[in-house]
C-alpha cells in the first residue's frame, strides 16, 4: 500500500464519520405510522413479537435487533425510546458506510472506496432512510455484506466466505423480502462472471451459499405465502407506466428531475461505457459492473412481479430497493475507480457532493421542523397522568398512542381487526373513562355524543413525517 492509498483511506474513514453525523440530525424522536409499528412491536415479548410479525407483511429479523438494542435504553430512558429507535437504523447505515468504504476499498482500490462512501452518503434515497424505524437500512448493510464476501470468495476461494456469504444472504431474508430478492441477483450475476471467467468452482460456492440460504429461510417460508396469501385484497391498482418507472428512478437519485439528476444518470453511464471500451472479464471493473446489474435486476424482478403477482396491490415499491442501493453505488464506484481517469471521477465525486449537500439542507430543514412538531407532542404527552385511558379515532392513532403512551389503556373508538388490538392492547369498552382524545383533523363528534363524552378544550395539533394529530381533552356530558 503506498502512501495516496493511505491517504485515500483515511480520507474515506473521515467521510463516512462525516456523512454519519450529517444523517444522524434526522434522529428527532418524531415517528410517523408504519415506525410507531415497529417501535410498538419491539415493546412486545419475544414470541408475541414473532406471533404478530407472522401476521403483517415482513420478516422478523429486524424487530428482534431493534427489541435486542433498544430493551436497555427503553428501562433506563423511556422518554428517549423513540430516539434510539432510530438510532438503531442509524447504526447499520454506519455498518454500511464502513463496509463499502474500507472493505470495498480493500476489494476494489482505495479510489472505489472513497467513491463509494461518497455515493452512498451523498444519495437522497439513502440518507433519508438513514434514520428510519424501520428494516431498509439493516436491509442494505446485510445485502452489502453478503456481496463482499461473495467477492472475496472469488478472489480467494476459502469455505469462510461462502458461510459469509449464505448467512448474510440469509439475514437479507430475514430482514425484508426484497433485500433478499438483492441478495439473490447478487449471487446470480457473480456466478454468471465465474462462468464466463471459466472458473466452476467459484461458481459452485455461490450457488452454494445460496442454497444454504434458503435453507436456513425455510422455515418461514410457510409464513411467507400465508402472508402473501391474507393481504393479497389490499392496496390500490399500480399500473405498470413510464410514469411508475420515472417514480423509481427520481426514486435512485432526488426528489425530483435537475440537471444535478441528469448528471448523476451521466455520470453511471460513463462508468458502464468506460467498462464496455476498457474493461475486461477478469479484472475488478467486472465485478463492480455484475454487482451494480444485480441492483438492476432486482428493479426489474420487483416491476414484474408487481404487475404478474398482485396488480392490484403494492407489493413493491421505492423504498423496497433501498437494501440493493449499496450493489449499485458500490458497483458503479468500481467502474469510476477502475475505469475512468481521475480527472473524471474527481469531476463525478463534485456531482455526488452537489446532490449530497442540496439533499441534507432539504434533510436538515426537515428535521428543524420536526423538533418543532415533536416539541409540541411532548407538551401534550405531559399533560397525560401514568395510566390514564386515551380514545383513538383510528388504528393510526392507536399506534401513536400505544407508541408514545405506553403506560395508558387504549381504546379504540372504530372496530379493529384482531391482529390490530393485539398489537397496539386496544380495549374495546371503558370509552366513558377516557379523558383524551387522538385523532386526525376531522373530529368524530357524532360518536363522542353517543358515547356522552364532549370536548373540554381546544387541545394541540401537530404533524409526524405529513401524519396529522389533534390531541384533545374529554369530559363527560353528564353532570
Amino acid at each position: 500500500m503506498n502512501l495516496s492509498d493511505k491517504a485515500l483511506r483515511r480520507l474515506t474513514l473521515a467521510a463516512a464519520v462525516v456523512f454519519l453525523v450529517l444523517a444522524a440530525v434526522g434522529c428527532t424522536g418524531l415517528l410517523w405510522y408504519d415506525e410507531q409499528f415497529s417501535a410498538v412491536l419491539a415493546r412486545h415479548s419475544w414470541g408475541e413479537l414473532i406471533s404478530l410479525t407472522a401476521q403483517d407483511v415482513h420478516p422478523p429479523l429486524y424487530y428482534l435487533i431493534l427489541k435486542a438494542l433498544c430493551m436497555l435504553p427503553d428501562a433506563l430512558w423511556p422518554g428517549l425510546y423513540t430516539v434510539c429507535c432510530q438510532v438503531v437504523s442509524l447504526l447499520a447505515y454506519a455498518g454500511a458506510l464502513l463496509a463499502a468504504g474500507l472493505w470495498g476499498g480493500r476489494l476494489f482500490g482505495a479510489r472505489t472506496g472513497l467513491l463509494a462512501v461518497v455515493c452512498l452518503g451523498c444519495m437522497p434515497s439513502v440518507m433519508d432512510y438513514a434514520t428510519e424505524a424501520r428494516m431498509y437500512s439493516w436491509g442494505l448493510l446485510f445485502v452489502l455484506l453478503g456481496a463482499l464476501c461473495a467477492v472475496e470468495w472469488l478472489h480467494a476461494p476459502r469455505p469462510v466466505w461462502v458461510v459469509g456469504t449464505g448467512l448474510f444472504a440469509a439475514a437479507s431474508l430475514y430482514t425484508h423480502y426484497w433485500a433478499g430478492a438483492a441478495a439473490g441477483m447478487c449471487l446470480f450475476c457473480l456466478a454468471v462472471l465465474a462462468l464466463i471467467r471459466r472458473q466452476p468452482r467459484r461458481c459452485a460456492g455461490l450457488l452454494a451459499a445460496g442454497v444454504g440460504a434458503l435453507i436456513l429461510f425455510a422455515p418461514w417460508v410457510p409464513v411467507l405465502l400465508n402472508q402473501m396469501g391474507g393481504t393479497a385484497s389490499e392496496g390500490e391498482t399500480v399500473p405498470l407506466s413510464l410514469y411508475l418507472i420515472r417514480g423509481y428512478l427520481e426514486f435512485l437519485f432526488s426528489s425530483g428531475w435537475g440537471p444535478l439528476t441528469l448528471l448523476n444518470l451521466l455520470a453511471i453511464a460513463a462508468g458502464v461505457a468506460a467498462f464496455g471500451l476498457r474493461g475486461r472479464a477478469d479484472g475488478p471493473a467486472a465485478e463492480g459492473f455484475a454487482l451494480a446489474a444485480a441492483a438492476g435486476l432486482t428493479l426489474l424482478v420487483g416491476m414484474a412481479a408487481q404487475q404478474l403477482l398482485h396488480p392490484t396491490r403494492v407489493i413493491f415499491q421505492g423504498r423496497y430497493l433501498v437494501p440493493a442501493l449499496g450493489l449499485l453505488w458500490l458497483g458503479v464506484a468500481a467502474l469510476w475507480g477502475r475505469c475512468l481517469p481521475r480527472a473524471l471521477a474527481a469531476g463525478v465525486l463534485v456531482v455526488c457532493l452537489a446532490c449530497g449537500a442540496m439533499n441534507t439542507a432539504e434533510l436538515w430543514a426537515e428535521a428543524g421542523q420536526e423538533r418543532t412538531e415533536y416539541a409540541r407532542l411532548t407538551q401534550a404527552l405531559a399533560a397525560v397522568e401514568p395510566g390514564e385511558p386515551v380514545l383513538a379515532d383510528n388504528y393510526y392513532r392507536a399506534a401513536f398512542a400505544a407508541c408514545y403512551l405506553p403506560d395508558s389503556p387504549i381504546v379504540g373508538l372504530s372496530g379493529e381487526w384482531e391482529f390490530r388490538i393485539r398489537m397496539f392492547g386496544l380495549q374495546t369498552e371503558g370509552e366513558e373513562d377516557c379523558r383524551w382524545l387522538i385523532c386526525g383533523s376531522w373530529i368524530p363528534q357524532e360518536k363522542l355524543d353517543s358515547m356522552g363524552l364532549t370536548l373540554a378544550g381546544e387541545g394541540i395539533s401537530f404533524t409526524a413525517k405529513e401524519d396529522e394529530y389533534r390531541f384533545l381533552p374529554l369530559k363527560s356530558a353528564q353532570p
